[in-house]
């Protein structure tokens, strides 16, 4: 049967017809590849910068050193090496460049504005899972929106407030070493007792409920677990986009079986797309009844356009925000 139908296609011509395309395509491949090459080699703006030419040829090379080299994790110091090699600023990548001069520093961090755009590479975008957060958004101009929606939330006084709270949670760290550690020979993890610490801190803060993590067995914290998982995973999916698109179409049931390092992920994200939806539909008593205003306060009081107000991109919005009130205050 196989033969016959074989035999019938090329007898029709329908077999050279797609070995014709597919030479073509092949062609048209190595073109493509040739003229990217010999663009970033020599017609790029970053071309007359110094630096290895197969990193301004690939990001293979942010990737070797990024996932590869020792290990992994040794990007950080093959940029100071090429700093000693070729001077204070260096092409490491296509269409980035490295900058080792403290003078410079004003120059390259100041204010996004409609004359000098500043916007982040695309590939940055999806690293976290979280491509519609203020955190991710590659459009300068999109991400001063955003940013101005969530600023009250990080003020000075909105902190201040907050400090009641914060002495509360300490006393109840302080009490359980003092009781259930002192003088015993256990072992504690510090990174998981300040992973609970903070975990509790910003649920109030930012959903007005306090996740009482600091009064776990262990201080054990799923907030933190799930975190510390995507901030590993982020040296990966930086190179591998398509990971994180995996999240937003695979179920969590099969995406947790094929990468169980994300389960964690998926489930903080069960948890605070649940905060999310009580709060637009009126059930989250604790937030509406809070003495301090929290982070969805700030989002649905905001100017933001309709598109910018959904319960998906809200959700991306609140785990970027209270993500990074907990990894980054935890070290």
């Amino acid at each position: 049967m196989a033969g016959t139908l074989s035999q019938h296609l090329w007898e029709n011509g329908a077999i050279p017809d797609l070995l014709t395309l597919a030479q073509i395509l092949g062609v048209l491949l190595v073109g493509r590849v040739l003229w990217v090459s010999v663009y970033r080699l020599w017609f790029s703006p970053l071309a007359k910068f110094p630096g290895p030419k197969l990193a301004a040829l690939t990001t293979l090379y942010e990737f070797y050193y990024d996932l590869i080299s020792k290990g992994g994790g040794q990007m950080t110091f093959q940029v100071k090496r090429l700093h000693e090699q070729y001077g204070p600023i260096v092409r490491v990548g296509p269409n980035e460049v490295h900058i080792d001069d403290p003078d410079f520093y004003n120059t390259v961090y100041t204010k996004h504005t409609a004359q000098r755009p500043i916007d982040k590479l695309e590939r940055y975008r999806h690293r976290f899972g979280m491509p519609e957060a203020t955190i991710s958004t590659v459009s300068g101009e999109l991400h001063r929106i955003r940013r101005a929606a969530i600023a009250p939330f990080f003020s000075r006084q909105r902190i201040a407030a907050l400090e009641g709270t914060v002495q509360d949670i300490m006393n109840i760290i302080s009490h359980r070493l003092a009781t259930e550690y002192a003088g015993t020979g256990r072992n504690i993890d510090v990174c998981t007792m300040w992973g609970s610490m903070t975990a509790d801190v910003v649920s109030e803060l930012a959903f007005a409920r306090c996740a009482n993590f600091t009064s776990a067995p262990g201080f054990f914290s799923p907030y933190y677990e799930a975190l510390r998982s995507m901030v590993y995973a982020g040296h990966i999916t930086t190179h591998m986009n398509w990971l994180m698109g995996m999240i937003h179409w695979v179920p969590d049931a099969v995406m947790g079986r094929l990468i169980p390092g994300f389960k964690p992920i998926l489930d903080y994200r069960v948890l605070i797309r649940k905060q999310v939806r009580d709060v637009f539909a009126g059930k989250n008593m604790d937030a509406k009844d809070a003495s301090h205003a929290t982070v969805f306060h700030d989002i649905l009081a905001s100017d933001l356009p309709p598109e910018e107000l959904t319960i998906e991109r809200v959700t991306q919005e609140a785990m970027s925000v209270s993500g990074a009130g907990i990894e980054t205050t935890m070290w």
